[in-house]
């Protein structure tokens, strides 16, 4: 696979793992309860899909109890948040063994049970996605083997297909993706497959970017993966894997800490992936209405364009007129036009002036938040009511206009905005001149949403 940036990107939250993580950290959700709360405040900060294992509500110890798996799918189901839901797959198949001298018995930890067993959950919950994880390996702790044989394999990704769930193929070596393959070649899993690149798990594969790029290379090229490091490198790895072409994974699965001495919570640990990856100049692709609808009927042909399709979708219905009445020659109509899962309709409140303009702008706008819920925009001498629809979708209330906020820097000073019928867009900022870098990125996201930056002009 060449190395190509990632212009639109999906996070997943792993929501709480099955690590020895429940007594370092207040956040590390327990109960089914706990983690759907957890999982839906990850949703609503940008991540469109949501990796969760289940827990002992009373110890934290982790759990393969199929009623605890069908609590935690029913609270997200039963909530206002449309996320693709990720159950784990990887419960069951791990050994401890006793000492070198004697081996066996085998000791407290060992969970081996077959593969209808291990999938049991997974047939009764139906969710859109599930691990599957593509190898055998020596995992952290001395003594503790990772098992996935694979006869294993093979049963489990033949259930998984047959029940109409995506398997996600957690690849913690190049070994692992070889096999992965094969399992495709062979016809268990369907094509394109969609990779998780588990990176800097003890021992698997390090998460040094040679490695990295190893694993990368080593995806075909019609297969959509995902990528992540283990704690400090957390982050890094969300800019890493946006270069190299893939989607982010952040979570308190993997990483407890927002930064030194700060315990981090997972829908913060979503908002800062979500940070990086627009001052790259990417755009994240957020949970919204119809995506679950849209990934069942489309995934099939790709991970990527079901959440692209979605994201379409979702501007298009909020807009005034079809597509083929947008056309201007002022942006190109083909190119996707998204609002920013960033938006905060309360931090964009205020006073903005503007500082570019494509096509006819008002020279300053005022953004309020009324009484009623409504949001309304001061320009010139009129007011517009508007109904926020959208993280960044802005639909006049009683008319026909449709404003998208493309764009806002974390914090709040800088945003690109337009007209979603292409009449006219904006690069805005509380206070002239504005911040050069700042103005720089909105350009760039106003050109990445097809408009014609060649006639941008200052403003007076």
């Amino acid at each position: 696979m060449p190395l190509s940036m990632n212009k639109d990107v999906f996070i997943t939250c792993a929501v709480t793992g099955s690590g020895s993580t429940q007594d370092r950290s207040p956040h590390v959700p327990r109960s089914p309860q706990q983690i759907a709360q957890s999982a839906i405040a990850a949703a609503k900060a940008g991540a469109a899909v949501v990796h969760c294992h289940v827990r002992d509500p009373e110890t934290g110890v982790p759990s393969r109890d199929v009623k605890l798996y069908r609590e935690v799918t029913d609270r997200i189901r039963d909530s206002e948040v449309d996320v693709v839901l990720n159950l784990t797959a990887g419960m069951g198949g791990d050994i401890v063994f006793g000492d070198v001298d004697s081996p066996f018995p085998t000791r407290d930890g060992t969970d081996m049970v077959g593969a209808t067993e291990r999938v049991a959950h997974i047939a009764e919950c139906l969710p859109e996605i599930c691990t599957l994880d593509c190898g055998t390996m020596n995992f952290a702790e001395a003594d503790y083997v990772m098992t996935n044989t694979p006869g294993m394999l093979t049963a489990m990704g033949a259930m998984m297909t047959k029940l109409g769930v995506k398997p996600e193929i957690e690849a913690f070596d190049t070994g692992h993706l070889w096999y992965a393959k094969q399992l495709v070649a062979d016809g268990v899993l369907d094509a394109p497959a969609l990779v998780q690149l588990c990176m800097g798990v003890p021992w698997g594969a390090p998460d040094d970017l040679n490695t990295f790029m190893a694993m990368v290379n080593n995806v075909p090229q019609d297969w959509t993966f995902s990528a992540f490091g283990l704690g400090r490198n957390q982050m890094a790895y969300v800019a890493a894997s946006v270069l190299a072409g893939g989607n982010v994974r952040v979570g308190l699965e993997d990483n407890l800490w927002l930064e030194k001495g700060v315990l981090a919570e997972n829908w913060q640990l979503v908002e800062r992936a979500g940070t990086i990856i627009e001052n790259m100049g990417a755009r994240v692709i957020g949970p919204h209405g119809g995506t679950r609808k849209a990934w069942t009927e489309i995934a099939g042909s790709g991970v990527r364009r079901a959440f692209l399709a979605v994201s379409t979708a979702l501007l298009l219905g909020a807009c005034a007129a079809p597509l083929s009445e947008q056309k201007t020659d002022l942006r190109n109509p083909d190119a996707i036009l998204a609002g920013t899962t960033r938006f905060d309709k309360v931090r964009f409140a205020g006073d903005w002036q503007t500082l570019a303009c494509i096509g006819a702008c008002a020279d300053a706008s005022t953004y309020v938040v009324a009484t009623d819920d409504a949001y309304v925009r001061v320009a010139g001498d009129g007011q517009t009511g508007f109904d926020v629809t959208a993280p960044g979708v802005l639909r006049e209330r009683g008319g026909g206009q449709t404003l998208v906020v493309m764009w806002v820097d974390d914090g709040f000073r800088t945003a690109a905005v337009g007209d979603a019928a292409g009449t006219w867009a904006a690069v805005i900022d509380r206070a002239r001149p504005g911040s050069a870098d700042r103005i720089r990125a909105a350009t760039e996201i106003l050109d990445f949403n097809g408009w014609d930056v060649s006639q941008m002009r200052k403003a007076e």
